[in-house]
């Protein structure tokens, strides 16, 4: 009989069909889907949540059209273990339907050039579909380092030491051939191809594009993070989807005289 608020723990019930038309940033405590439930895909959207749960009967549509967003957050609120003991909440529980679908674009595609450190723009080998301004690439560490310090050449006792060298500049610009991609800033590292039998480069490194319109994500990655749990007999379709910030883990674990952040550093 009346809007959700903050705090509020809402159910569509089966047999009930419930369209989200709005982009709001009050905490909502659960959400269960046991009808439907479908974002409005011509306008913004965004639900901060701290649990949403698809029941067996539910269906949870997700999809926004080009140059509209649609958002799931996962509000930074921690895990309330006198209720929630096995710790299922904080994040999306699906065990019915789930159909997710941002607006089309090239996923990855490799490179006609091997960049370099100070370059600030990317050579690509096929033209893409779907990139924009202001979009975040990613560009792998393409070297093949040693996995270990050569100091320790016993492998159980070596010290993990690897830094990675990936990076993820914006578009600034794109030719019109979709060819050449112009970088928001220069490159920091090489990424280097790999030579074949005759000293010939052959094999280049991908670059992927990041950013979607329909996203999935934590509101603050370095606090209490949501997750994606699909189980049960769930059917679940994700198109054109990013998922940011997700994971349970949070903290640091030892090994081996060696400590390992939750950033994986």
């Amino acid at each position: 009989g009346k809007m959700p608020t903050a705090g509020d723990t809402v159910l569509i019930p089966q047999g009930m069909a419930v369209t989200y038309d709005v982009a709001s940033m009050d905490v909502l405590k659960t959400v269960g889907v046991a009808g439907v439930l479908t974002f409005d895909p011509t306008m913004a959207t965004c639900m901060l949540v701290q649990t949403l749960l698809v029941y067996p009967t539910g269906e949870l549509n997700v999809s926004a059209n080009e140059g509209v967003k649609a958002q799931i957050i996962f509000a930074d609120v921690p895990v309330d273990t006198a209720f929630d003991p096995e710790q299922y909440g904080n994040g999306l529980v699906v065990l019915g339907k789930v159909r997710t679908a941002g607006a089309a674009k090239t996923a990855f595609v490799r490179l006609a050039k091997a960049p370099k450190g100070g370059d600030n723009t990317l050579q690509l080998a096929s033209p893409v579909d779907g990139w924009a301004v202001g979009d975040k690439l990613f560009l792998p560490d393409s070297r093949q380092p040693l996995y270990y310090a050569p100091s320790y050449p016993v492998l159980p006792a070596s010290p993990y030491y690897y830094t990675s060298q990936w990076e993820t500049p914006k578009i600034q610009s794109i030719s019109p051939d979709g060819l050449t991609v112009t970088l928001d800033q220069p490159l920091t590292y090489d990424h280097l191809g790999e030579l074949d039998g005759k000293g010939q480069k052959w094999y280049y490194p991908h670059v992927a594009n990041m950013t979607r319109n329909v996203s999935i994500r934590s509101k603050n990655a370095s606090g209490t993070r949501g997750y994606v749990l699909c189980t049960n007999r769930a059917d679940v379709e994700f198109k054109h989807t990013n998922f940011g910030g997700l994971g349970r883990f949070k903290g640091t674990l030892a090994f081996n005289n060696t400590t390992f952040n939750a950033d994986g550093t």
